[in-house]
C-alpha cells in the first residue's frame, strides 16, 4: 500500500511557451537578475486541500524564486518528447510530471504481476495532469515553498493518469475512485457503529463520527483523496468496490473507459 507516497516523490514543472514549445520552470535564487515568477498561487494552493485559510510565509522573505528557462533544457526534450504533450495542451498552459512516480509505478506493475500481488496506492490528485498544485504545508498549513529550505513537507497533486500509463501493458489498474466512495463500499459505516457501541464515552463516540466525516465527506479528504488498485496483468474480475479495469488511450492517457 502506498499512502501518501507518490505526492512526496519529485516533479518537473513547464509551461507551454508562445512558440509551442516547452519552458522549464525552474528554481533560482532571490537576489539573481532573472525574472521572478509565481508558480503556485495562494488560491490554487487553498482549492488543492480544503486544510487552511491563509498561507504561511510572504514571498519577500523567499530564499529562492520561480523562473522560466530561456530555451529547451534538456528535461524538457526528455520529459515531453510524447506527442500528448503538445496535443493536449494550449499555450501558456502548465504541467507538473513526475518520472520518479513512472519508474516506480513500472517497478510496481512488474512486481506485482511476477508475484500475484496487489497494490493500492491512496493520495490526494486527480486523474489527468495538473499545472499548479507544488506547495510547502508546515504546522498543518500551507506556505511558501521556497521559503526556509528544509523547515516544511512539499508536495504536490497525484498524476493518477500518468501513474496508469506507466504500468499500461504490464498490470492491470482500477480507478481512481474517491475516497468516500472507497470507504463506503469496504463497509466504514458498519464499523463505525461497531466502534460506537464498544464505547459510552460521549467524546470518543463525537471523535469517532468526526474521523469518519473527515475521511468521507466531500468537502474534507472524501473527494480529493483517490484510491487506485493494481492488479496482475493476468487477473480477472474486479475488486470490490471497482468495476472494470481503467483503460488507457495511446493518445490521450487522460481518457477513460469502462467497457
Amino acid at each position: 500500500m502506498a499512502h501518501e507516497f507518490f505526492d512526496a516523490l519529485p516533479i518537473y514543472k513547464f509551461e507551454k511557451g508562445e512558440s509551442g514549445n516547452w519552458n522549464e520552470i525552474l528554481v533560482d535564487v532571490a537576489d539573481s537578475n532573472a525574472t521572478p515568477m509565481l508558480a503556485t498561487s495562494p488560491a490554487q494552493m487553498r482549492g488543492t486541500l480544503q486544510s487552511s485559510s491563509s498561507i504561511d510565509g510572504d514571498s519577500s522573505a523567499s530564499h529562492f524564486k520561480f523562473v522560466r528557462a530561456r530555451g529547451v533544457t534538456s528535461n524538457a526534450a526528455m520529459v515531453l518528447r510524447d506527442q500528448r504533450f503538445h496535443a493536449l495542451f494550449d499555450k501558456g498552459d502548465r504541467v507538473e510530471v513526475s518520472p520518479e512516480s513512472a519508474r516506480i509505478m513500472i517497478q510496481l506493475a512488474d512486481w506485482i504481476s511476477a508475484n500475484n500481488g496487489m497494490g493500492l496506492i491512496i493520495d490526494y490528485g486527480a486523474d489527468w495532469t495538473q499545472g499548479d498544485t507544488f506547495r510547502g504545508i508546515k504546522s498543518h498549513r500551507f506556505a511558501n515553498p521556497l521559503c526556509s529550505p528544509g523547515s516544511m513537507d512539499l508536495t504536490a497533486d497525484v498524476d493518477f493518469s500518468y501513474l496508469r500509463f506507466a504500468a499500461k501493458d504490464r498490470a492491470k489498474c482500477y480507478g481512481p475512485i474517491e475516497q468516500g466512495s472507497f470507504l463506503h463500499s469496504m463497509g466504514i459505516q458498519a464499523r463505525l457503529q461497531q466502534l460506537l457501541k464498544s464505547t459510552a464515552d460521549d467524546k470518543v463516540q463525537k471523535d469517532l463520527v468526526e474521523c469518519y466525516r473527515r475521511l468521507t465527506d466531500v468537502h474534507s479528504m472524501g473527494r480529493v483523496y483517490k484510491v487506485l488498485a493494481v492488479l496482475p496483468s493476468s487477473s480477472t474480475g474486479a475488486p470490490v468496490p471497482f468495476a472494470q479495469p481503467t483503460a488507457v488511450d495511446p493518445g490521450n492517457p487522460t481518457a477513460t473507459d469502462s467497457t
